[in-house]
């Protein structure tokens, strides 16, 4: 639950934070430090909403940049998707989820931080593609601004994935970010 006042807030403000654990089955060999972070992002209607995003940071990272992900959940969610799949020991839903847990390792190996925003908003609504990019561009906002991951730059370089659902997400990131948040570094 968000903070009392949290609507006052700028979008992309962080709320809450914590470090989580997670097992990633496979491909990486050094741990990986994950936080969730509860953000302060827009409704449709412009009234104030919270929502989390998943971070790893891999070992050694690239701190001048980081990759946004957006899964590729295509239905309403009944628990908080994707931050509940990422956290160790919870119950994998689906096998489109347990693939991109492979693709994150994949970047992580090559050294980049990964963050994957609950885009859907607090209530999982599938669809409202305004709703999936203002989310993904304050959780981009949240990332920046989070000190623990000694980013060289309060405005890193960012590119955002997303396939299926994640893609709906991605591309409305992508027009909506000159107006919504000129203010990030957006590169692909």
């Amino acid at each position: 639950q968000p903070p009392a006042g949290f609507e006052s807030e700028n979008p992309g403000t962080i709320l809450k934070q914590r470090d989580i654990s997670v097992a990633f089955l496979g491909l990486i060999p050094d741990p990986v430090a994950a936080y969730q972070l509860l953000y302060r992002t827009t409704a449709i209607n412009g009234s104030a909403i919270a929502t989390v995003t998943t971070i790893f940071k891999p070992t050694n990272p690239k701190i001048d940049r980081f990759i946004s992900f957006q899964t590729a959940y295509d239905s309403s969610a009944t628990i908080c998707n994707p931050s509940y799949n990422y956290q160790l020991f919870a119950a994998q839903t689906d096998i489109i989820s347990s693939v991109e847990q492979l693709i994150i390792q994949g970047y992580l190996l090559l050294g980049y931080i990964v963050a994957s925003p609950d885009y859907e908003g607090p209530d999982a609504a599938f669809g409202p593609g305004r709703l999936a990019g203002m989310g993904t561009l304050d959780g981009m906002r949240a990332v920046s601004n989070f000190k623990p991951l000694g980013l060289s730059s309060a405005a890193p370089m960012i590119v955002g994935v997303g396939y299926s659902g994640g893609a709906i997400a991605t591309g409305w990131t992508a027009s909506l970010q000159p107006s919504y948040a000129p203010d990030l570094d957006i590169k692909g």
